[in-house]
């Protein structure tokens, strides 16, 4: 019977980002990394009261709090008015909902001159995990009236990975960059199954 994060990483309780950061970092390190992060995040947002006072100070909807060659670690907040635009990481991430409910449009890669066809919808509540590949295609925002809080483990430095983003209307895929990122974010009115 495999130990729980929790035993393995025993510095967790409670969150707290140094602790955090050691523990990713050796589930990372691990024979089997996606089964440990995975585990880590579970035990983790068990409790979400630390997790949102680590994070109080954050005004911004995104923080970048660790970074290296193996992984990198944020704290994402959508937000219910918005949808941001689909696109991949080029790395696995896991990710774990501590606050509110994660509303994912997941689309299929599409093939040449296809479009990005009928998203699944997949809704990942407080206490939840949602894992998705290097080739992965999400459009994130906030299911009912609130935001949505997650960790974000991606497996990977992240700053330095070529990404894609993927027009709305056409499925073309286009290099990712923040001025093009912050150019495709829709209304959650305007995007069907949002």
């Amino acid at each position: 019977m495999p130990l729980s994060a929790a035993l393995r990483y025993p510095s967790l309780m409670p969150f707290a980002k140094e602790s955090f950061i050691a523990a990713a970092k050796a589930a990372a390190a691990s024979d089997d990394p996606t089964r440990a992060v995975r585990e880590l995040l579970a035990e983790t947002v068990r409790d979400p009261a630390p997790i949102k006072a680590a994070f109080a100070h954050v005004e911004a909807d995104e923080e970048n709090f660790y970074e290296d060659e193996t992984l990198s670690l944020w704290m994402t907040r959508f937000q219910p008015h918005q949808v941001l635009p689909p696109h991949d990481h080029g790395v696995s991430v896991h990710i774990a909902v501590y606050s509110g409910v994660e509303r994912n449009l997941l689309y299929r890669r599409p093939k040449e001159g296809g479009g990005l066809g009928e998203p699944i919808v997949r809704e990942t509540p407080a206490g939840e995990l949602l894992s998705l590949g290097p080739d992965g295609i999400h459009a994130p925002t906030a299911a009912g009236d609130g935001p949505s809080e997650a960790l974000h483990v991606y497996m990977g430095k992240l700053s330095t990975v070529e990404r894609s983003l993927f027009d709305w209307d056409t499925g073309r895929t286009v290099p990712f960059t923040m001025e093009r990122f912050e150019g495709l974010v829709r209304p959650k009115g305007d995007v069907p199954g949002a």
